[in-house]
């Protein structure tokens, strides 16, 4: 088993722009993010020196706050992707948290047919 020796994450998404306080995004400034993403996945690298690099890719699964200035929101943002699209982000994350075992897709396609069964109830 080799040992890790560096960890790296890589986020994924995009958002929409919904508020700006009179401000706006300048290059050349520092920002500081306030993100809900979902962890849908972690590797393994092999460095080829008995290390591996662990890499955890995140998705944006909700809204997005930038502030600039030592903490002063100027902007807010919403995750970008359709109503079905969160919930697959949130099946995945269910499907990986809890370990589930077979291809997730098949998981998937189980579970929605099951909710759409289940929507008088639910509603």
């Amino acid at each position: 088993m080799s040992i890790i020796d560096s960890h790296e994450i890589r986020l994924g998404g995009r958002a929409n722009i919904e508020h700006l306080e009179g401000d706006k995004l300048e290059l050349g400034h520092d920002y500081t993010l306030g993100l809900t993403v979902n962890c849908h996945e972690i590797s393994n690298k092999d460095n080829q020196n008995g290390t591996d690099q662990r890499i955890y890719k995140f998705s944006l699964n909700g809204g997005i706050v930038i502030s600039k200035d030592w903490g002063k929101t100027i902007m807010k943002a919403k995750g970008k992707g359709s109503p079905s699209q969160k919930m697959r982000n949130a099946l995945r994350f269910i499907h990986d948290d809890k370990k589930i075992e077979g291809d997730f897709d098949d998981w998937y396609k189980q579970k929605i047919s099951y909710i759409i069964s289940k929507l008088e109830e639910i509603i």
